[in-house]
C-alpha cells in the first residue's frame, strides 16, 4: 500500500524510519500502531498516527472473496441487469496471506480472482513487477490481466445512474460510446455539458456519449 506522511518524524531509533510531511511511501502493516514503511532505498518502522493511506475507490480492504463476489454481482432491482460491467474490480487484502492481496474481478455471470504478491516493496500478479497499485491497474486496464480470457480493468459504476438511449450513435472516435435507440446506459460521470462518461449495459463497453441522446430511465 501507500501512504501519505500528515507530519514529519525523527526516527528515536536506527529500526525507524525518519521522514518529513507529505512524503510518500510504501508501507506493509505490521501491528496496531506500527507499519514497515519504504522511501526511496530506506526502510524502517513508522507510525500509523503519523501517516495516512491513499485513497482509492476500488481498494476495499479487508472485504471476504464472498463479499466481493455479491459487490460485483449485483444486479438493478428495476432492470434485473448487472450493475457492473465485465472487468469491474476491486482490490482487497488477501485472506490467506496478511502481506499479500487478490484482485477480484467481474467476466460474464462470475467473478474471477487473481492473487498480488507482494515481494521486496514490488507487486506482481504474473511476472511483471510494479511498483504501486496504481500502476498495475493503470496497466490491466489495457493488458489482460487473465491469461485465458481477455479481460480488462474497469471502475464499478454501481453509483451510476441508468438512461436509456434516445437515438442511436455511432462513434467516431476511440474515445466514444456506440450506442442504439433503447440501450441502457449507466452514466458515471458528468462534469462536462455535453459529453458524459458512460457504460453501455448490452455489451459492457465504456467510452463518452453526447448527453443529449439519453433520457432518464424511469
Amino acid at each position: 500500500m501507500e501512504a501519505v506522511a500528515k507530519y514529519a518524524y525523527t526516527a528515536s531509533s536506527p529500526s525507524e524510519l525518519s521522514f518529513n510531511a507529505g512524503d510518500t511511501m510504501k508501507i506493509i502493516p505490521y501491528d496496531e500502531f506500527w507499519c514497515r514503511g519504504r522511501i526511496n532505498n530506506k526502510e524502517g518502522y513508522v507510525p500509523k498516527s503519523y501517516i495516512t493511506e491513499k485513497p482509492h475507490p476500488w481498494f476495499k480492504g479487508r472485504i471476504t472473496r464472498e463479499e466481493s463476489e455479491e459487490l460485483l454481482l449485483k444486479r438493478d432491482k428495476s432492470t434485473g441487469m448487472y450493475k457492473h460491467v465485465d472487468g469491474a474490480f476491486l482490490i482487497r487484502h488477501s485472506e490467506n496471506s496478511p502481506e499479500d492481496f487478490s484482485a477480484s474481478v467481474k467476466y460474464n455471470d462470475a467473478v474471477q480472482h487473481f492473487k498480488i504478491f507482494f515481494r521486496e516493496y514490488k507487486y506482481y500478479i504474473w511476472a511483471k513487477p510494479f511498483d504501486s497499485f496504481n500502476e498495475l491497474v493503470e496497466y490491466y486496464r489495457t493488458t489482460s490481466i487473465s491469461r485465458s480470457q481477455q479481460i480488462f480493468l474497469k471502475e464499478m459504476s454501481e453509483e451510476g445512474k441508468l438512461y436509456q438511449a434516445a437515438y442511436d450513435f455511432e462513434a467516431e472516435y476511440e474515445s466514444e460510446l456506440s450506442m442504439k435507440k433503447g440501450d441502457i446506459i449507466r452514466v458515471t460521470e458528468t462534469s462536462d455539458p455535453n459529453w458524459w462518461s458512460a457504460a453501455n449495459e448490452k455489451n459492457g463497453k465504456t467510452g463518452i456519449v453526447p448527453c443529449q441522446y439519453l433520457t432518464p430511465l424511469k
